[in-house]
């Protein structure tokens, strides 16, 4: 749980150092950008024209003068499609291009001309043709899903993941998303630059409250987002599957908003017996505006569920496997035996489980002086489960089963500056916090009974005595670019997150008992009897991590239609904590000798953990446009990819050294009667 001082004060101090040196297209994480060369009628580029930038929406204004290759650059902007920009020259007819698009990720190219006039005439304006897929700075694999395709494409849960599958090299026909191949627990979900990825690794979904069915954050608020299998920006990092990058939505200067309300029960599935008491309903609304026009806008999206789905698996009176054929004199004679031992009754009639949810997002933009904006939002999800099945050949009483509770608070600040120089800085803090509890339906140990028609369970459910899982994570980041003469632009950053876990998993804290048969049971003879016990303090473990990344990049304008990225980027995951050394398993006795010695094949230092190696990841990208007409376009690039591992993986080497964490004690009973 804890966080040292001196990690925390030396990434604050990272940061300031960058922000005290502080622009490339930075910014691009969480928004995008706009280039262009202003020309005149015969086609040569304009010096020192003036730029100005307006998003109609939000009276955000950004300004820029261009190069002497007539080339400008306006960055860190807010995904949308009403933008125009405005070129001004002494001796020149002012000229608008309007409805320019910008989407996440990329620069958008408006070309602008100009013509020259000896007095002052009316301004000209056209309307823009902006290709948001042929943009000079896509280099690979991506996929944009935008506010139409949100809105209009189905979804049965309403989760803004569920359109990551329109993505063909991402395959769902597995637990979870696996991106080109890789493994889930790879993927990296951020939301405003900001981490909102299960750290850990115990859902599958990859997001906070996955395993009670919970989503990080309401559709309605995610105004359009990337799924990235190979970006050459060095900016993208810590993943080596799939990057899911999701920007929110934000207020406006006229009020908007929307009241919705989404149901479905049986009646709208096909027709099955036992599909009966099934209902979803999801519903909410959205609201956003000005609080001071052209300065600070809002938006607020609350949003609720209420569902209740068959538990799977037979029940009493249904057919179809032999555990279907238990009968309710078979459980009267069971929970009669249980309740000798003070455990009370369970059923075995059909369950219904419930899986209400609470998504609720507000968002805060200023527009500041001195060309600088900031963006405060925060995020609030909660889910809760009722988690039971059975199996055709286990049949477990309702009280078997588990609630789960996942809760968890995500606060992101994003400063952004647009220097006079042509310069840009991004700043980014968030803090998240998630806190998961796994109880069981009542607080008793756990018994089976082997029978004829399938093993009979009830008490409660074994892997919930005892489980509940803290995660604290703090990331702060930087992003610098700077103009270099008229055809580079250098960026220079860094990602910094530290990650503290509690994790309490007493498996069997309750106790489990395993009997042969009914009669076993009456006759209290178990064959077996397992406990786990915390082997200090109260059985939980904590450690803390560090992911810090450095990198450097160079965008080089080669000509107006080809365009060349280079970087290097530098990760380095570093654990605060060692798992207790073991010396029964670093020198353990050979059987048969009495000695100890690292022959017997066991030997191991309990107290290693992977920490502080650097993975370097050097990134080239390219962009051509063909004909240079924005029509044709040729991209790619090569590059090396590396993500943090689900540190549960790393997590059993606290749990299981023998020194920390729970131990299980098993007794078992030669003796006991097999009938």
């Amino acid at each position: 749980m804890r966080m040292t001082r001196l990690t925390r004060a030396l990434g604050l101090a990272l940061v300031a150092a960058l922000s005290a040196v502080s622009g490339r297209v930075s910014a691009q994480v969480t928004t995008g950008a706009i280039t262009g060369t202003v020309t005149d009628e015969q086609g040569q580029p304009v010096e020192a024209a003036q730029i100005q930038m307006i998003n109609k929406a939000t009276g955000l204004t950004r300004g820029a003068l261009t190069s002497a290759s007539g080339r400008y650059v306006i960055q860190g902007l807010e995904v949308g499609a009403q933008y125009s920009v405005t070129a001004r020259r002494i001796g020149f007819r002012p000229t608008t291009v309007d409805n320019v698009v910008v989407s996440l990720g990329q620069t958008t190219r408006a070309d602008i001309k100009i013509e020259r006039q000896a007095t002052q005439l009316e301004a000209v304006t056209v309307v823009s043709e902006t290709n948001a897929i042929i943009s000079p700075t896509r280099t690979g694999a991506s996929t944009t899903v935008g506010d139409s395709a949100l809105r209009r494409l189905p979804s049965l849960n309403r989760n803004f993941t569920d359109f990551v599958a329109l993505t063909p090299q991402v395959s769902n026909s597995g637990p979870g998303l696996s991106g080109g191949g890789s493994n889930n627990r790879f993927n990296n979900i951020q939301i405003d630059g900001a981490v909102s990825s299960d750290l850990f690794g115990l859902g599958s979904t990859g997001q906070p409250g996955g395993q009670a069915g919970g989503k990080s954050i309401s559709i309605e608020a995610v105004k359009e987002y990337q799924v990235l299998l190979s970006p050459y920006d060095v900016r993208q990092g810590n993943f080596s599957g799939a990057l899911i990058n999701a920007v929110t939505k934000g207020g406006t200067n006229e009020f908007h908003g929307s009241v919705y309300g989404v149901t479905r029960n049986q009646d709208f599935t096909r027709s099955q017996p036992y599909l009966t008491d099934f209902k979803q309903s999801q519903y909410g609304f959205a609201v956003g505006g000005p609080i001071v026009k052209n300065k600070v806008l809002f938006f607020l999206n609350p949003e609720f569920q209420q569902r209740t789905v068959p538990a799977g698996g037979p029940f009493i009176g249904s057919s179809g496997t032999s555990s279907s054929n238990v009968s309710q004199a078979l459980v009267d004679r069971f929970n009669a035996a249980l309740n000798k031992y003070g455990i009370p009754s369970g059923s075995g009639a059909a369950v219904n489980n419930d899986n209400p949810l609470t998504n609720v997002f507000a968002r805060l933009d200023f527009n500041l002086t001195d060309n600088t904006s900031l963006v405060l939002r925060h995020n609030y999800a909660q889910a809760e489960d009722n988690i039971f099945s059975r199996s055709t050949s286990t049949f477990n009483l309702d009280n078997n089963g588990y609630f789960f509770t996942s809760k968890s608070q995500s606060t992101a600040a994003q400063l952004r500056t647009n220097f006079a120089s042509g310069a840009f800085n991004e700043l980014l803090v968030s803090r998240n916090s998630i806190r998961d509890r796994r109880k069981p339906n009542i607080s008793f140990a756990q018994v089976e009974v082997n029978t004829p028609v399938g093993l009979l369970v009830g008490g409660g459910e074994r892997s919930s005595h005892r489980n509940e899982l803290d995660q604290d994570v703090l990331e702060i980041s930087d992003n610098f670019s700077l103009p270099i003469g008229t055809a580079h632009r250098l960026t220079i950053g860094t990602q910094n997150q530290f990650y503290d876990v509690r994790n309490l998993f007493q498996q069997q804290g309750f106790g489990r008992w395993i009997f042969g048969s009914l009669d076993s049971l009456e006759l209290g003879a178990p064959r077996q009897f397992a406990v786990g016990v915390p082997v200090s303090g109260d059985g939980a473990v904590r450690f803390n991590a560090r992911q810090h990344a450095f990198y450097v990049q160079d965008e080089w304008t080669v000509s107006p239609t080809f365009n060349l990225s280079a970087g290097l980027r530098m990760d380095m995951p570093v654990f605060g904590d060692k798992p207790p050394q073991n010396p029964l398993i670093a020198n353990p006795i050979c059987a048969g000798t009495g000695q100890p010695s690292a022959t017997c094949g066991f030997a191991r230092n309990t107290s290693e953990v992977p920490s502080g190696n650097i993975q370097w990841s050097p990134r080239l990208g390219f962009n051509w446009d063909v004909t240079g007409n924005q029509k044709n376009q040729l991209r790619g690039g090569l590059g090396l990819f590396t993500g943090r591992p689900a540190y549960v993986w790393l997590a059993n080497a606290f749990q299981n050294s023998g020194l920390s964490g729970v131990a299980q004690l098993t007794c078992n009973n030669a003796a006991a009667p097999r009938i």
